[in-house]
Parts: C-alpha cells; sequence; structure tokens
C-alpha cells in the first residue's frame, strides 16, 4: 500500500525482439524512486541497459517523482557505468551490504 512497483523487460529490435533484461523502480511515499537494471552478460557493453535506465528515469520524471536512488556495489565496474552515464552520482554512503548509493534528482528540481 505504500510502494509503487514498476517493471519493464527490455526488449531488442531483432526480428525476434527477444528479452535481454529488465529495469525497474520501486517508489516510496517520499516521491524518490529506488531503481535497478539487469542485463544479460551476452548484451552488456552495447548501451542497452544505460539507454533502457535513461528512458525508466524519463518516465519516472513524468509521473513526478523527484529523485532516482541506485545501490551499485564498488566492484561493479559495468553497473557503475551505467549509473555515471544516465547521470546518477556516487554519495560515498555505503549500504549494510556496502554497496554504494549513487542519487540523481530530477533536473527540473535542481
Amino acid at each position: 500500500g505504500d510502494q509503487l512497483w514498476l517493471n519493464w523487460v527490455i526488449r531488442v529490435s531483432s526480428p525476434d525482439h527477444c528479452a535481454v533484461g529488465y529495469v525497474q523502480a520501486t517508489v516510496d511515499t517520499d516521491d524518490v524512486a529506488e531503481v535497478a537494471y539487469v542485463i544479460g552478460s551476452a548484451w552488456s557493453r552495447k548501451g542497452i541497459a544505460a539507454e533502457a535506465t535513461a528512458a525508466m528515469c524519463a518516465r519516472l520524471w513524468q509521473m513526478g517523482i523527484r529523485g532516482v536512488q541506485a545501490h551499485v556495489h564498488p566492484s561493479h565496474a559495468a553497473s557503475e557505468a551505467v549509473a555515471r552515464r544516465v547521470g546518477l552520482r556516487p554519495t560515498g554512503e555505503l549500504d549494510a551490504d556496502g554497496e554504494q548509493l549513487w542519487e540523481l534528482k530530477r533536473p527540473d528540481s535542481l
């Protein structure tokens, strides 16, 4: 009741439109979304995860969400690259799992 869960499947523009990953957002009552993204290893390093994550953020901005956050493990360079490419910035704050919190505020709320 207090959260909105949003999930999108990432499909490629090929004849079979196969699913290659997903993006998801969990929105709490403070209008900040916790986001995550997963892409199959065969499809990595093609910009697909960044494109899908940017599209998700754009949709969240349209919904009135005021910011997004992602928890990224410091040793996962690919996830850091996706976060950086869509504009998220590391906060220096680590969670209980040792993942760093990355944040981005809605562009018109800066």
